[in-house]
Formats: C-alpha cells, structure tokens, sequence
C-alpha cells in the first residue's frame, strides 16, 4: 500500500487500456465484476456440493469436496463451451481459440467480457434454483 505500488497499479492499467483502446472505466468495471462473479460462482458450487454431499449417508465431508470441485469443473466447461458456441458465429471471439498471439482484439475482449459477464449471470441464476430446490427436499445435517 504504498506510493509506488499505487503508481505502478495506475501505470498498468493505463498501459493496457491504452493499449486496447478502451476507456479505463469500462476495464476496470468488468475487470471487477468478472472477479466477483468468478469468486461467488466458485462459492456456490461449494455450497452445493455441500448441499448433494450431505444427502450421502457416509462421508459427507468427502462427497462434500468431491461434488462442489466436480459442479465447478462443469461450470467454468460450460462457459468456455457456450463461449466457443459463441465464437462459432463472431469470428473475432473464434480468433482468440485459434492464435496464441499477445494481440487481442478489441472488439472481442469487449464481447468477451460482456457474454461471460452474462453467462455467469445466468449460471448464478439457474445454481440458486438447483440449490433451493435441493435444499428443499431436505438435508441431513447430522
């Protein structure tokens, strides 16, 4: 937290917006709002592998694990699936499957930004129905 470090956080980001050609606020917006919809989907996979492993009758804790890095492993597939789905039809998004070059496009980090901000939405969305109607059928917390 110093002085610095502040300069050189600053200096990055100006770097790679400046780079991209894309307004700072934009980047940091979606930079942020892609980190927490990674973290609170990450969460929410645990909590629903907690929610399945739970309904097992021995090693709740395992199947615990087991099921939430399983319902994690399926989510992120999912998304990069649909993404190339995506991509399918944007051939600047199908470029960023095929190169391995450092250039990005800006059209594509902007629509890949914003689809995988929604897909995420949308995964959140139908997880919390999956985990209510599980937890509704009942849970053996014992």
């Amino acid at each position: 937290y110093s002085k610095e470090n502040w300069n050189l956080l600053t200096n990055s980001i100006k770097t790679i917006t400046t780079g991209l050609n894309i307004r700072t606020s934009f980047f940091i917006t979606m930079f942020i709002t892609l980190i927490f919809l990674e973290i609170f989907n990450a969460i929410q996979c645990g909590f629903f592998g907690m929610i399945l492993g739970h309904k097992k009758n021995n090693s709740k804790l395992g199947y615990s694990v087991l099921f939430g890095f399983v319902i994690y492993l399926l989510v992120q597939t999912l998304v990069l699936a649909l993404i190339f789905v995506y991509g399918l039809f944007d051939s600047s998004i199908m470029e960023l499957f095929k190169t391995s070059t450092t250039t990005i496009d800006v059209k594509a980090f902007k629509v890949l930004a914003i689809a995988a901000s929604v897909l995420y939405f949308l995964v959140i969305f139908i997880m919390s129905i999956l985990c209510k109607k599980e937890l509704n059928k009942g849970v053996n917390i014992e």
